[in-house]
């Protein structure tokens, strides 16, 4: 949950690298979750599967780790069964707030050791 409220505050500077709190906050953002249910969340569905990612050659830390919802053309993922939405303003307190409890978006980004070779 923490993470995604993270991603849903900031926004992303693709030149800098790194994430800023959302400032604007007249903007009203959604957010979908997709819910985990097992045993059968790995399985090919009607349309879509769920693929586990960060599993490279080299290892990486946990935080690196992460999934993808794989789903054919025409899939529309507001009909998932298992997708619901939340709707929100933006308020520049909480924004801050979770930023800086992610100590600046620190907490999900892990150093990458290959980059300091």
């Amino acid at each position: 949950m923490e993470v995604m409220k993270f991603f849903a505050t900031t926004d992303y500077d693709g030149k800098s690298d790194k994430y800023d709190p959302h400032l604007d906050i007249d903007e009203l953002e959604g957010i979908y979750c997709y819910e985990l249910q097992y045993p059968t969340v790995f399985q090919q569905h009607c349309g879509y599967s769920l693929k586990t990612i960060g599993k490279q050659m080299f290892m990486r830390p946990g935080t690196q780790c992460g999934f993808l919802l794989q789903m054919e053309q025409g899939v529309d993922l507001k009909t998932l069964p298992k997708v619901t939405s939340v709707y929100f303003r933006h308020n520049l307190v909480v924004s801050e707030e979770i930023f800086r409890k992610s100590k600046n978006g620190e907490e999900y980004f892990a150093t990458d050791i290959l980059q300091m070779a």
